[in-house]
């Protein structure tokens, strides 16, 4: 959760989201939701689009900054050439449910092989389906708003479904709890300056991910083994995608 947003504005916009989905349920049951994600395309083995992909980072494309058709096929065209993407939907800072998922469904459409990552404040079941129905191949489930059991529930209905659970942890206390859940991705996501270097120097026997923007003022030397990433994971948030997406490339590129 930002810390520029307030305890009693995150309570209201996450029970606005739950009320979204207690639309949707009353418009497509969840028996029936669950027999239309069986029916659909299986995923992507995230295995073997691992062993794949020389990707330098991961691109993350936000709908909520998203406002017209034109403007998302222009985002696709960017990312074409990087077969996997953060999809962030937005959904609890203003960006509809109902047009998230259908965003999602035309970028699986025009994107059909590459390795779709939703990210989105999870906090129910549903939605997890949802994603797996329109196209989704892992999921990123934040520790701290879901803490430790309900986060292996999510990461085990993850696995279900057929996709790969992926925890995004803010907090270094947060990763003695990573031992008992199901999940080998780890997305540090450091929430304040005083995270960020003992997250990135600890020292994690799983693969993980990485925000650039937690990296991006630490010498080669203070980040972690090479070996050990899958990824390291660009966020696009920008305004100017196509320029972030220049700069980050020059970064990689001088590292």
């Amino acid at each position: 959760m930002s810390q520029t947003i307030s305890s009693q504005d995150y309570d209201l916009e996450i029970q606005a989201l739950k009320e979204q989905i207690q639309v949707l349920r009353q418009h497509l049951p969840f028996y029936q939701l669950e027999r239309d994600a069986r029916l659909a395309p299986p995923a992507h083995s995230f295995d073997r689009h691992n062993a794949h992909s020389q990707q330098i980072f991961v691109p993350q494309i936000c709908l909520r900054q998203i406002k017209s058709a034109s403007q998302l096929t222009k985002a696709l065209d960017l990312c074409a050439n990087y077969p996997t993407l953060i999809i962030d939907l937005g959904t609890a800072s203003g960006n509809h449910l109902t047009q998230a998922y259908q965003d999602l469904k035309t970028i699986r459409k025009t994107l059909p092989e590459h390795f779709l990552i939703i990210r989105d404040q999870i906090v129910d079941e549903y939605q997890i389906l949802t994603a797996r129905h329109l196209g989704a191949d892992g999921i990123i489930l934040s520790l701290s708003d879901l803490e430790p059991n309900r986060s292996k529930i999510y990461c085990n209905k993850v696995h279900l479904w057929g996709m790969e659970p992926m925890m995004q942890v803010k907090q270094l206390a947060e990763l003695e709890a990573l031992v008992g859940l199901p999940t080998r991705c780890v997305w540090l996501d450091p929430e304040n300056e005083s995270e960020r270097s003992p997250l990135l120097q600890s020292q994690l026997l799983k693969s993980f991910y990485w925000s650039s923007l937690s990296v991006s003022n630490m010498p080669p030397s203070q980040r972690p083994p090479t070996q050990q990433l899958i990824a390291s994971c660009a966020l696009w948030q920008e305004s100017e995608p196509e320029q972030h997406l220049q700069y980050l490339q020059s970064f990689y590129q001088k590292n």
